[in-house]
Order: C-alpha cells, then sequence, then structure tokens
C-alpha cells in the first residue's frame, strides 16, 4: 500500500544514544509525507528513585505523578524475603498498598489496603482500578469480585463483579474515555478480556487464544494481544477491533516479536503506537525490556523494529531484579521490579512532521512531473479551471497566466507547493478582475527550492459561451 524506505548511518557498528528514524511514504497518486521517530539506542544508566518493593509491584503514570501498587503474590513474597534475609539486606519493604510520587521518585502519598490486590491504573479523578484475588493473600476469592476502584484520596472501595468462570484475573488497563478492560486466564491458551464502561457496567465478553497473561489497549478501544505464531518460532501481536458488541480480528496488523523473546512480563501501548515490553530472553535467561516500533512493509505485512533494549538482570540469578511493568513518560523510560527505576531519554518516542526532510537534498534535482490544466476547454461562465502541479519537493512558486501576445493577465505569486500534488484555479479573470477574452493562455509556473529552480509551461482553452457544456 505504501513505500516505506529508511536508512541509517553507522560507521562505528553499533548505535548508541539518540538517533533519528526518518519514515518516508508515498501513495500512487505521488503524494509524498516524510515522518520522524526520535529514538535511543544502548545505554544503561537507568538510576534507582524508589522502592523496597514486593516482586511483581506494578506502576502507572497519571498526570505526571506515578502511582506504584506494591502487592504480590504469597509464592514471590516468601522469595522476596527469603532473598532479602540471604543477601542481608538492612531494610524492610514497605507494606502493601498504593504510593504516589513524583516523576523524581519522591513520596507524596500512600494508602495502604489489606486486600490482596494486583496491577494499578489511575483515572483523572485519581481512583484506582486493580484486580482483586481474595481477601486472604494466601487464597483467591471464591465471590464474583474481579477488580476493585479505590479512591486514593478518600479511601473508598467499589466492588466490581463478573463471572470468572473458572478463570483467574491477570491483567487490567483503562482507556482514555473511562472503559475499563480486565484480562482473565485459564489453562493452556484460554484468555477473555472483559470490557466495562465508565460507570463499571459490563458491556461484553470477549475469548481469545493466548498462552501470555497480558494485554494491552488504545484510545480506539482495540485490544492487542501476544500469541504464538503457527510460522515460525516467535511470538507475535495480534490486534482485534469492535465488532457488534464484541471484537474481531484485524487481519491487517500482526507483527513479530523478536527471535529468542519468551515470556512476556508486561505490554504497554502509547498514543504513538510503540509498544514498551519486558521479557524473558531464552537466549540469555535474562530479563529484556525493549521499545518496539511496527513498520509497514512492501509485502503488507507488519515488521518490527528494536529502538531500544536493555536487560535488567540474569534471571536465575537475581529473580528480585525481573521487570514486572515498563513504559516511557516524556524523556525518560521507567521500569519497575522490587525498586524504581529510570533513565533519561531525550526525546524518546516522538513522532511528528518534519518539513526539512520533506525538501530537496543537494543530490535531488527539483523537479515538476506534471503540469496539466483541466478542464481544457473551460467555460469561466459555468466553471473554474484546476492547474495540477506534481512536483518532487516542497517549494515556492509563482503562477503566470499570459495572452499569445505575451501580455501577463494573471499572476499568483508565493504559492507553497508541497511535495506531491498540488491544485490551483483559475477562474478566467485577469488581475483587475475582468473576464478574459475568449483564446488560448499561456500558464507557467516557475518554482524555487533552496538554491534550485525549475519552471514549466502549458496551454489552456477559455470560451465563453453559454450553450458550451
Amino acid at each position: 500500500k505504501y513505500d516505506y524506505t529508511y536508512s541509517a548511518v553507522d560507521p562505528s557498528g553499533g548505535v548508541h544514544g539518540i538517533y533519528l528514524f526518518t519514515i518516508k511514504t508515498s501513495d500512487k497518486l505521488g503524494n509524498v509525507k516524510v515522518d520522524s521517530v526520535y529514538g535511543f539506542e544502548g545505554g544503561d544508566n537507568f538510576d534507582m528513585i524508589a522502592g523496597q518493593y514486593y516482586y511483581g509491584a506494578d506502576f502507572t503514570i497519571n498526570n505526571g505523578y506515578i502511582y506504584v501498587s506494591n502487592q504480590s503474590d504469597i509464592a514471590k513474597k516468601r522469595r522476596c524475603l527469603s532473598e532479602r534475609e540471604r543477601v542481608g539486606a538492612r531494610y524492610d519493604i514497605l507494606e502493601e498498598g498504593f504510593y504516589k510520587y513524583d516523576l523524581d521518585g519522591n513520596l507524596i502519598d500512600s494508602l495502604l489496603t489489606n486486600e490482596h490486590i494486583w496491577g494499578i491504573r489511575v483515572d483523572k479523578e485519581e481512583n484506582i482500578y486493580s484486580l482483586y484475588l481474595g481477601g486472604l493473600p494466601n487464597k483467591r476469592a471464591e465471590d464474583d469480585t474481579v477488580a476493585l476502584k479505590i479512591n486514593f484520596t478518600t479511601g473508598e472501595k467499589t466492588a466490581i463483579t463478573d463471572d470468572k468462570e473458572g478463570l483467574y484475573p491477570c491483567a487490567v488497563d483503562l482507556d482514555s474515555a473511562g472503559n475499563l478492560y480486565v484480562g482473565f486466564k485459564g489453562e493452556g491458551d484460554s484468555f477473555r478480556v472483559d470490557v466495562f464502561d465508565r460507570y463499571l457496567n459490563l458491556k461484553s465478553k470477549n475469548y481469545f487464544s493466548s498462552m501470555s497473561r497480558v494485554f494491552t489497549t488504545d484510545d480506539d478501544q482495540r485490544i492487542y494481544i501476544v500469541s504464538d505464531s503457527p510460522n515460525i518460532d516467535s511470538l507475535c501481536i495480534i490486534r482485534y477491533i469492535k465488532n457488534n458488541g464484541g471484537y474481531l480480528k484485524d487481519t491487517t496488523f500482526a507483527f513479530y516479536l523478536p527471535y529468542g523473546v519468551g515470556e512476556i512480563q508486561s505490554l504497554k501501548r502509547d498514543s504513538a503506537g510503540i509498544f514498551y515490553i519486558s521479557a524473558l530472553s531464552y537466549q540469555t535467561e535474562k530479563n529484556l525490556i525493549f521499545v518496539e516500533y511496527p513498520m509497514y512493509n512492501f509485502n503488507n505485512k507488519w515488521n518490527d523494529y528494536v529502538g531500544y533494549k536493555y536487560y535488567t538482570e540474569n534471571v536465575t540469578a537475581k529473580d528480585n531484579n525481573i521487570a514486572s511493568d515498563f513504559y516511557r513518560y516524556g524523556d525518560n523510560l521507567y521500569y519497575i521490579s522490587d525498586n524504581l527505576y529510570r533513565c533519561y531519554v531525550s526525546g524518546m518516542g516522538i513522532r511528528n512532521n518534519v518539513k526539512a526532510f520533506s525538501g530537496i537534498s543537494e543530490e535531488e534535482k527539483l523537479e515538476i512531473d506534471q503540469f496539466i490544466p483541466y478542464p481544457s476547454p473551460f467555460n469561466p461562465l459555468k466553471e473554474v479551471a484546476k492547474i495540477r502541479i506534481k512536483i518532487n519537493g516542497d517549494a515556492t512558486g509563482d503562477l503566470y497566466i499570459l495572452d499569445l501576445a505575451g501580455n501577463t493577465v494573471k499572476t499568483v505569486r508565493n504559492i507553497d507547493l508541497k511535495r506531491g500534488i498540488n491544485e490551483i484555479t483559475w477562474n478566467g479573470r485577469n488581475s483587475r478582475g475582468s473576464l478574459c477574452n475568449n483564446g488560448v493562455y499561456s500558464v507557467v509556473i516557475r518554482a524555487k527550492s533552496g538554491k534550485q529552480e525549475v519552471e514549466r509551461y502549458t496551454k489552456i482553452m477559455l470560451i465563453k459561451r453559454s450553450g458550451l457544456k
């Protein structure tokens, strides 16, 4: 559908630090658009900014604040306490509950809870949404409560109920419209995502096939899950779109994760369509956090481009440092394990149209590929003429219309010509606003981009006649 090209200059054989990833798209009409993505390669300068959590703690960022859910299951708690005893840790683990920090990790407030809950999302009113796993830390809930809505300021709790159908709650998400998504995992590839509206009314139950226990959503209420690829030894992200009250697989979107990526610990997607993933690597036996840029190629398939990757620790040696969540906010990357870590990355993941990349390079010659007026002849009493200009770069142009004697009858200056197809209209009138006489007129376009100039001319016939069709 589109021609996507990109290039990288890397004389050292390894990219480290900030880079600019350029995407050039062109459609069949010749319209060209150049976008840029700022990314970051390599780097291990993560600093601990807060901590003392149980293994499996989760976090989210909302309105410039970090919210941490310091909850875990009983097995991970025991491993956490045993590890601290083994290494002789001299500090205590924070009590179970929710903690609010600024972006530098300074504690602002906390809300302790005795409920056995896990996961965290926060809305604009500072309501926390978390999975409910039971009243006791060693016993899964037997009732129909699957999640809790907790006001961080007042502590008021609202139960969110549903039929578990023998599955257990495993993931939670929230979109900008306030829709709540609760994931459920069963045996094998049994996976379900239930959608609740902002008033916590159940909208739909949706069944998928996934060995993973994570998913993410976007503001178009689409659901992304991780699936095993049927063709290659790799995991694949699949997208589902709303359809008649349920969800239908989007056959236009699917891309494979890098080879060797195993169990997915967390999956998040930002508004620019970039994925932030924490996973276990079968090849290195380490925890890997990485940023995925989905790219569409010539063969109508999605490719993955890893814009950042970082190994936290050896999984078998230091289980406490597995990143249970990983995300970007502003110019920083954050991940959480038993501590919260931050890495400053200026310009990370920003996409925008960049006019500087839409012009003509020094090696490329400025050309006008098409210069066509239509209709010709045209009747200014009934219609206007359109002059189509197709140019291979952004430029500034002047248009001149001349009669057969070479006199200029109309001038249009400083036309903002964009790379691709542009159209200019002429109503058949001269510079004084009077209708021109019948006849053939020359049309001249002069375009300039930097030091380069180009000129093309053509002809158009004008006939003023009420009976002309």
